[in-house]
């Protein structure tokens, strides 16, 4: 290693061409590197979608979920199966294993899938895929008071133009129903023809249909037969012949049924800022570029904005562009302002030049890091900007031990080359161990589980790769630069002699501080040794049992706050159409209201942008894009009261969630029952939610068993069981009358449209015409339907969950920050309520869901890959000193720094969060590289001569100034975002105090405690020698 530093001293050709080469690396790659707002999770997740249309809930979930589940259960590589039985459709997420490929599950699951043969006849075909996350670049509205004919043609029109830009992927369509041409008779009309819907359907099929029909091979060729009947539209299905009587009159479709070319019956209704709408979501599925998307996007905006009818309007809803870049501009001004601090003080402790050089060295690495990270998958986001200024003081520490112990050399022996290859063969050791127990540190940030610490992933690659080629710079480039420093003479100019002057004062101070305050400090920890731990270890145990105590809020994920508060209400099944316009209305009037009134301090500019309402089946989805051209005094939280208070009690909803998070998980509070008896479930659901109650701050306690809808069920009366009807039967007309028979898919403006027969809609909503409907039994027999059947009202479930082949229902409630702390609940349920629920409900099983299951899941791999981290960099000292007492003192960093992020935590009065724990694991890779160089100047002295006694004191004096220096960089280089005050940058700040206050209190162990504990384990070795040779001595003859 010193060979190849001095090799580069020697040739500054060599280390200038690899210092050149690293940046333009890294400037050629900064184009090239993907660009997002927020990193993506991947989803390890297999879905199936399995429609059975027409079927109740209960229907679904036992002859469709649970055949589904059954034929998969036992595939390798499954952690998880979760299934939904709706009205008209079953959904089964399949969770992979970690680490598991998730394409060979994929397949696995589709040759399964596909050997099923026993699901209903009438249900489709399942489909198996993966789900492969999107990047959602933006949402644009489209708007204006138009049919929705018209609305969906222009809107299908934009997409297929906008997927045609460059940097755009997919543009999705939402907010608008599907074509559906759908045929109605009346029931009298089937009894006065003698129809059934039955014959009705095979006369269209028979009629309306495209068919090859063959090839004529000519002399002149082959022609091919194309029989061409197939009917489109409304007028064409119109002139279908049904039924040609002995005397040639003919009857139409046109004659007895009414015909609409428009809409399926699902009620969708879109708004935005009061207006009918649609969405286009502009997505990227792969190498995202947020700003180039825009760009793309806003140029054919501003054109085809121009030719738009004058009722359009295209409209941008939300732009991750903006907040990419506003988030952007916080990072890099924070900085910015991190590195111009770190500048100014190695300018005010080195010499100019000097403090130049090892500043340029931060920016040469994060050159280095930025050329690699596309070999990483990594991308240009919050989280990993956020790293670069998290490293910011960390990556210079090695480049000032270097840089300071050339600059000693010089002063000893002058300047040079040879001053340069003897400073930075010096320190060489120590540098490289304390660069790799760093990097030792970060590794297992690698492979923490869960998604909220995937998206963390990006931190340890940046400084993984940034702390490399800082390594390499320092070594190797560094050195030659400073071997051609002119040496230190008179400046001429009155600038530099003033920054001379100051440098040469704070130098002089900080000597002055050493020898009046840090010496008699040091002499008397040395003197007490035992007194010395004791004040410490007393410290820590204090500090650690306020943390163990409760006395400290404890969250998991971080809110990371979007430019938007929405809110989504489940609105029951069952209840009127005009029920769920009513509360649609009123979260639009509530946000209206909201735009009119909430408004910045002193201008007339509201805080509410744009909002939207959007209802699609028995949800309800209010949004409100938030204006960020002022400083904001109001918070998302605050904001969301607001809203909530303005839209009021919603008695009838099932559920109401408000949120303002990047992916946010729902309720902090969630818990998952699971059982075979749904009355045993209800039961035991009722229970959690009367202790949740119980707590202070916890509110809105729901659950995810909706309130049964009733269900007539149809069963054939006993009298009619061996005649000419069979449930069958029954059961084809019945589908056929009110779900209706889809008698073909029609091929048009790029959609397959459904054609589908029953009845008017004014019989399908009335019960009474169920009683009076006329069927067909296989004679051809015509009957009232309660002539044969018996007709009875049962309750019936809605959704019905399952888990593992088991029914579940989810118990969520929101907690009020600043009461309860989630994990004192959820430890408090474990212990009081769990035994309690074993012995009401022994059936029923508690499991964790959500954050809280994240969260223990997490720091249960926390603990161990951190210990493995402690273990390695304890054998690579361990190795490096000859000694396993050395490398605990240098370890003894670590708790400390654990000491100092607790106590930072304390003093900003934020709550511990994930960030938090990372911060703890990056704070004990950087405590321990001051120990390390004071140890091994301790033992270079030693080894020089020194007694131990005089080696420590002189150790500590020699290095004070460097490792105060690297401390103060790295705590310093941290201000900026630690002061910051945007609400975007704040979810960031915990993993910051961690590391700065962890580095500041462990600076002071370094100074005092290392060296006590170092002459103790001296001293205690002296001690014990010397008791082994005494005994040697009286066991002599």
């Amino acid at each position: 290693m010193n060979r190849l530093i001095g090799w580069f001293a020697e040739n500054p050709v060599a280390a200038n061409l690899l210092m050149i080469a690293i940046m333009i690396g890294g400037a050629l790659s900064i184009p090239q590197i993907d660009k997002e707002f927020f990193p993506k999770a991947s989803l390890n997740v297999v879905l199936i979608t399995a429609p059975y249309p027409g079927a109740a809930p209960i229907n679904v979930e036992q002859q469709v979920c649970v055949r589904l589940e059954q034929a998969i259960e036992d595939l390798n590589g499954i952690d998880k199966i979760k299934s939904v039985a709706r009205q008209n459709v079953c959904s089964v997420e399949v969770e992979a294993e970690d680490d598991y490929d998730v394409q060979t599950l994929l397949n696995d699951v589709k040759v399964r899938v596909d050997a099923i043969d026993t699901l209903p006849d009438d249900a489709d075909r399942p489909q198996v895929s993966q789900i492969i996350p999107t990047h959602d670049m933006m949402s644009i509205a489209l708007e204006g008071d138009v049919p929705e004919q018209v609305l969906k043609r222009y809107g299908e029109t934009l997409r297929r133009e906008m997927e045609q830009l460059p940097h755009v992927s997919r543009v999705d369509i939402n907010g608008v129903r599907d074509y559906e041409i759908s045929i109605e008779l009346t029931s009298d009309t089937l009894t006065k023809y003698q129809l059934t819907l039955s014959e009705v359907q095979q006369a269209i099929q028979e009629s309306s249909l495209d068919l090859p029909t063959g090839t004529i091979k000519s002399p002149q060729g082959d022609i091919t037969l194309q029989a061409r009947n197939q009917a489109y539209y409304a007028d064409d299905f119109a002139r279908i012949i049904v039924r040609k009587t002995a005397s040639g009159a003919t009857l139409r479709l046109g004659d007895i049924a009414t015909i609409r070319d428009g809409f399926t019956e699902d009620p969708i209704i879109a708004r935005f800022n009061g207006k009918p709408s649609l969405f286009l979501q502009v997505k990227v599925t792969s190498n995202p570029d947020v700003l180039k998307t825009n760009q793309a996007v806003m140029a054919y905006l501003d054109e085809r904005n121009r030719t738009l009818p004058e009722a359009l309007e295209l409209e941008v809803w939300h732009d991750f562009s903006i907040s990419f870049k506003d988030r952007i501009r916080t990072l890099v001004n924070n900085g910015v302002g991190g590195l111009i601090l770190v500048f100014i003080v190695l300018m005010l402790f080195l010499r100019p030049l000097l403090a130049l050089w090892v500043s340029i060295g931060i920016g040469i690495a994060f050159l280095g890091a930025l050329w690699l990270m596309p070999l990483f998958g990594a991308s240009l986001n919050m989280i990993s900007l956020f790293a670069f200024l998290l490293i910011l003081g960390i990556v210079v520490d090695d480049a000032i031990i270097v840089g300071e112990s050339i600059y000693s050399e010089q002063q000893k022996h002058g300047n040079g080359v040879q001053s340069a290859k003897a400073g930075a063969s010096m320190v060489s050791k120590p540098i490289v161990f304390a660069v790799a127990s760093t990097m030792l540190v970060f590794v297992p940030m690698l492979f923490l589980p869960g998604k909220s610490a995937e998206a963390a992933t990006m931190i340890p690659i940046v400084v993984l790769l940034s702390l490399a080629f800082s390594l390499i710079e320092s070594l190797f480039v560094l050195p030659s630069h400073l071997a051609e420093m002119p040496p230190e003479g008179h400046f001429k100019n009155p600038v530099s002699r003033g920054i001379d002057k100051l440098r040469k004062f704070f130098s002089n101070a900080l000597d002055v501080f050493i020898h009046r305050y840090y010496d008699p400090v040091i002499t008397r920890a040395l003197k007490h040794t035992g007194p010395t731990i004791a004040i410490f270890v007393a410290g820590f145990a204090i500090i650690v049992s306020v943390f163990v105590g409760g006395w400290m809020q404890v969250g998991f994920f971080p809110n990371v706050t979007t430019d938007y508060i929405q809110v989504t209400i489940d609105i029951p099944d069952g209840e009127p159409l005009s029920f769920q316009n009513d509360v649609a209305t009123r979260v639009e009037s509530a946000s209206k209201a909201m735009q009119q009134e909430i408004l910045f301090d002193g201008t007339d500019v509201s805080y509410v942008k744009n909002f939207s309402v959007w209802l699609s089946g028995n949800e309800i989805r209010g949004a409100i894009g938030l204006n960020r051209e002022y400083t904001n005094t109001l918070s998302s939280p605050e904001l969301i009261e607001i809203w909530r208070e303005k839209i009021g009690a919603i008695p009838q909803a099932e559920d109401i969630n408000f949120f303002y998070q990047i992916d946010s998980k729902g309720k902090p509070l969630q818990y998952i029952l699971s059982g075979k008896d749904n009355a045993e479930l209800t039961l035991a659901s009722q229970m959690l939610q009367e202790h949740l109650a119980g707590f202070p701050g916890v509110f809105e306690i729901t659950d995810s068993l909706q309130t049964p809808r009733s269900e007539i069920e149809l069963g054939l009366k006993p009298s009619s069981e061996f005649t000419a009807w069979d449930m069958q039967l029954l059961a084809t007309q019945l589908r056929q009358a009110f779900y209706g028979a889809e008698v073909q898919r029609v091929p048009r403006d790029g959609e397959d449209i459904k054609v589908m027969l029953r009845l008017i809609e004014d019989e399908r909503t009335h019960v009474d015409s169920i009683a009076s409907l006329p069927v067909q039994d296989r004679e051809g027999n015509t009957i009232r339907l309660d002539a044969i059947s018996n007709i009875t009202y049962t309750p019936a479930l809605q959704d019905i969950e399952r888990i593992d082949g088991q029914r579940t229902v989810t118990v969520s409630a929101e907690l009020l920050k600043g009461t309860t702390d989630s994990t004192e609940i959820t430890n408090d349920i474990l212990e009081d309520f769990v035994p309690l629920l074993a012995k009401k409900h022994p059936t029923v099983k508690f499991q964790l869901e959500g954050d809280e299951e994240e969260r223990r899941e997490f720091m249960s791999a926390w603990g161990i890959l951190f210990v493995q981290a402690i273990i390695a960099i304890y054998a690579m000292m361990a190795i490096a000193f000859r000694s396993y007492w050395q490398p605990i003192i240098i370890l003894t960093a670590i708790p400390f720094g654990a000491m100092g992020a607790i106590l930072g935590h304390l003093i900003m009065g934020m709550e511990i969060s994930i960030f938090s724990f990372l911060g703890v694991m990056a704070c004990a890779g950087v405590v321990v590289n001051d120990n390390l160089v004071l140890i091994d100047r301790i033992n270079y002295l030693r080894d020089n001569g020194m007694t131990k006694l005089n080696a420590i004191h002189s150790a500590g004096i020699d290095r004070f100034r460097p490792i105060i220096l690297t401390s103060a960089t790295t705590f310093i280089g941290l201000i900026p975002i630690m002061s910051e005050t945007s609400l975007q940058a704040q979810f960031l700040i915990p993993m910051v105090v961690s590391l700065a206050y962890g580095v500041l209190f462990a600076t002071t162990v370094t100074l005092i405690l290392v060296p006590a504990l170092y002459l103790f384990g001296e001293q205690f070795n002296d001690g014990v020698s010397h008791l082994a040779y005494k005994l040697r001595l009286r066991r002599r003859p």
